[in-house]
């Protein structure tokens, strides 16, 4: 079963070339390069955290590293020597997130000619429930009376799902409980934040959905949208619906252009 921690994972390596100089980490199950001598990284509390500092035995004697805290605090880690190892590598952090992490970690290989030194800054944020923006246009949080909306298919059509939360929610869509699954005509966008429904036909009728989660809990949106073949079968909804409708539909378009 997957951890449902983010894993924040930092490797220094160090050699003579500095064009190998690199500083890998992986962050929400992305890896990433850091170029030069110093990277940045945020990590959310509860986060699983890993730093090793690493170097080559046959260019360096011994690594060492050191952590300067965002309060000024400096502590210092023994140096491991490559007499006294099969490999020359230091871990620094294993286990999860938290305050005390905010600050610097600098890695420092020794060799003959003089220290080769990398380091990386840790961010350390808070972690955040997920909740609705004022910005959403999903149920019961919008700016239109009722939980439905009647469009015409001449402009696209944009389901806002806009909320908050750290670690960034994830996002799940649903038209009439089946989940959606993007194409040229229905597309997500900004995270899965947004589902745009580029022509909307009276296909695209139906209870929409979307659901924002992260570790720390979930929030649920609807709306029902009707895509009549006529929009004057929209009247039947009622004049305002129509408008409202048509008024949203150009307002985000403009938006996400």
């Amino acid at each position: 079963m997957a951890s449902p921690y983010t894993v924040l994972l930092l490797t220094v390596l160090l050699c003579h070339d500095t064009h190998s100089q690199i500083l890998n980490y992986t962050l929400d199950s992305k890896t990433r390069r850091v170029v030069g001598r110093h990277g940045v990284a945020i990590g959310v509390i509860n986060d699983y955290f890993m730093l090793n500092c690493a170097a080559p035995k046959t260019n360096y004697v011994s690594v060492q590293f050191t952590f300067s805290s965002s309060a000024g605090k400096e502590t210092q880690a023994p140096a491991i020597k490559k007499e006294d190892t099969d490999a020359l590598w230091q871990r620094a952090v294993d286990g999860p997130v938290t305050e005390d992490y905010n600050g610097t970690f600098t890695c420092t290989a020794n060799a003959a000619s003089g220290p080769w030194i990398k380091s990386i800054r840790i961010k350390v944020e808070d972690e955040e429930g997920v909740r609705f923006l004022e910005g959403t246009n999903m149920c019961p949080y919008h700016n239109i009376t009722g939980c439905s909306l009647c469009v015409s298919g001449d402009y696209p059509f944009t389901f806002i799902c806009s909320v908050s939360g750290t670690p960034r929610p994830s996002f799940t869509w649903m038209k009439d409980n089946s989940a959606i699954i993007p194409n040229n005509v229905t597309q997500l966008r900004h995270f899965g934040a947004q589902l745009v429904i580029k022509a909307p036909n009276e296909e695209h009728s139906g209870e929409y959905s979307c659901v924002a989660r992260n570790r720390i809990n979930e929030v649920r949106g609807h709306l029902t949208l009707r895509v009549p073949g006529d929009l004057e079968d929209c009247n039947s909804a009622g004049l305002s619906e129509v408008a409202a409708g048509l008024l949203l539909s150009t307002t985000l378009l403009l938006s996400i252009v």
